[in-house]
């Protein structure tokens, strides 16, 4: 189903009332997951054993994130708020379900989470609650609600995808913890945890944070998984491309994929599919990054107005992204074997890395519109992405030489600071390839627009 981007053919743009079906489903299921991904987001956070928080405390911190991210999502909605709102509310409620059992399974991992009479039916509350809950969010949203809305299926779609994006940004935070406190076999089995339904064990006030910290990169993974399949359907039927509606489906292979090579890494027990892993856990969130870009306005803006520098930009943008990719393989080898002339090979290639992002970047900015010869706006989607992949490198590349000298070299991370130091080195490094994929698909967008109307430029 293509349906035109452009301000005049919108239906809703006209107030002529929209029937599709989508014009429902595909807000309430990009909202439903972003307010999901929210909840699980700081029920990690408020959990963590390291912290110690009373669920007293916890509980409600949650519920105002969670009830924030409704009402964001409100400010997009320009009509049919109602079902929008309680329809989200309900399918991020049905996604917190996936962690509920974990919360009230008893202050204890060994006593078990069982779904009895009592928990079915808060299972059932849970459920209506969080509809009423979406409800309200939305509806308070669209109080404050944007002057310009663009809400057609295939802006959804887009937003969608920038849901998926945002969904596997803590997936690798909390992959990143599992390497930096080695507690990849701290749960021996998989799919189940402790051969219990892994939905069903309860993490406990007082669970190892090791099987706190894997348990939840499975949980985060069903979440990530959850949303790949809503892309997949929901690219393949609104995706205004073939490439879109292919790439929609290929995402989706590759994060079952990984699941599976998650669990094989486990049942093996080998410490090469713990690499490749990390490193292809990456390479999925570029390829989800690649989608949600062709899928923006800044996107559609840039590939169709011919530029002068474009090939100047696709070319350090595709030498910033391999450099980057390799680095990254550097980076993994090195966090899962410790060998020092990787870790060396590694430092010294970060400033050929940093480098090349910066030039990357200046192209981008120095790009102008071919017709006017002004420079393209700093709003824009090129702009945009070099000023996220100068700001990444500038955090990475001080992060790395802390990382350096303060995270130790031992296999496993010797306190709490040498874990998080690690981590966030390795996360932040997820958002530079992120950064770089943006602007390497912005730049190739562009080239493409002027290669066609100015072949020599």
């Amino acid at each position: 189903m293509n349906v035109p981007t452009n301000s005049t053919s919108n239906p809703l743009r006209t107030g002529t009332p929209v029937h599709d079906p989508l014009y429902i489903i595909g807000p309430s299921m990009a909202i439903g997951f972003f307010a999901a991904t929210f909840l699980w987001t700081t029920w990690f956070i408020t959990h963590l054993p390291w912290l110690g928080l009373a669920q007293q405390v916890a509980l409600p911190i949650m519920l105002a994130v969670w009830f924030g991210a409704f009402v964001w999502g409100g400010t997009f909605v320009r009509a049919r708020r109602v079902q929008i709102g309680a329809l989200a509310g309900f399918v991020s409620a049905a996604l917190g379900l996936l962690i509920l059992f974990s919360m009230i399974g008893g202050a204890k991992a060994s006593e078990g989470a069982e779904p009895g009479p009592n928990k079915l039916l808060m299972v059932g509350a849970f459920l209506v609650f969080g509809a009423l809950v979406g409800l309200a969010g939305t509806l308070a949203g669209g109080v404050r609600a944007r002057a310009e809305i663009f809400d057609s299926p295939q802006d959804w779609l887009g937003r969608f995808a920038k849901v998926a994006v945002l969904a596997t940004a803590p997936l690798l935070f909390v992959g990143g913890l599992v390497t930096s406190t080695q507690s990849g076999m701290a749960v021996p089995d998989w799919p189940t945890t402790f051969g219990m339904n892994m939905f069903l064990y309860p993490l406990g006030p007082r669970v190892d944070p090791g099987v706190y910290f894997e348990h939840s990169h499975r949980l985060f993974g069903t979440l990530v998984g959850a949303a790949s399949v809503v892309l997949a359907i929901f690219g393949f039927v609104a995706g205004p491309t073939r490439f879109v509606q292919r790439l929609s489906v290929i995402a989706f292979v590759l994060v079952a994929s990984q699941g599976v090579l998650g669990g094989l890494r486990v049942i093996q027990n080998k410490t090469a599919l713990a690499m490749v892993h990390g490193i292809s856990a990456q390479l999925i969130f570029a390829c989800l990054v690649v989608l949600a870009v062709h899928l923006s306005r800044g996107y559609q803006a840039v590939s169709s107005t011919p530029v002068l520098g474009a090939r100047r930009a696709k070319l350090f943008g595709t030498l910033a992204m391999h450099s980057l990719i390799v680095q990254l393989v550097l980076g993994a080898t090195y966090r899962h074997l410790r060998h020092d002339h990787i870790l060396y090979t590694h430092a010294l290639f970060a400033f050929l890395v940093t480098f090349g992002a910066f030039i990357a970047a200046a192209t981008a900015w120095g790009l102008r519109d071919a017709r006017t010869s002004e420079p393209l706006p700093a709003s824009g989607l090129p702009a945009r992405a070099a000023t996220w992949l100068g700001i990444s490198v500038i955090v990475q590349f001080v992060l790395g030489w802390f990382a350096f000298g303060f995270a130790g070299k031992q296999m496993q991370a010797a306190d709490v600071g040498q874990a998080l130091l690690r981590t966030v080195h390795q996360a932040n490094g997820a958002l530079l390839l992120g950064a770089v994929t943006a602007l390497f698909v912005a730049a190739r967008g562009a080239f493409r627009a002027s290669r066609d109307v100015m072949p020599a430029r």
